[in-house]
């Protein structure tokens, strides 16, 4: 796996193996993170982020689409969130660990974030 992974339409599924930290770029499509993966910076701007695995992101850029971390109950940790009007995050805080910068999005419990229709 290379540095970066671009996804402008389809899917990417990236397997537990996978142990180079990706910078993520979605524009449309899916990408679905698996295993221990960590993710420097992730750039949502369409599409669909599932970020399954226990590695961290540095940076969430949620530009559009949806990030979807509702899917595992694997405790992940974000430093970051930038998410912009069209952009939706859905999340559960129990399984999340969050820095100072994510933390101003945080409500207990379920959540989703942004003004976009699903």
């Amino acid at each position: 796996l290379g540095t970066t992974i671009n996804c402008n339409d389809g899917e990417v599924v990236v397997h537990p193996n996978a142990t180079a930290p990706p910078t993520i770029n979605l524009v449309r499509g899916n990408i679905i993170i698996n295993g221990a993966l960590a993710v420097t910076t992730a750039n949502i701007n369409g599409g669909l982020f599932v970020p399954n695995s226990t590695g961290a992101i540095t940076t969430l850029n949620q530009n559009g689409g949806v990030t979807d971390f509702t899917q595992s109950r694997n405790v992940r940790t974000i430093t970051n969130i930038n998410l912009d009007q069209a952009g939706v995050i859905l999340a559960d805080t129990a399984y999340m660990t969050l820095g100072s910068s994510a933390a101003a999005f945080v409500r207990t419990g379920p959540m989703r974030y942004g003004s976009a229709v699903i």
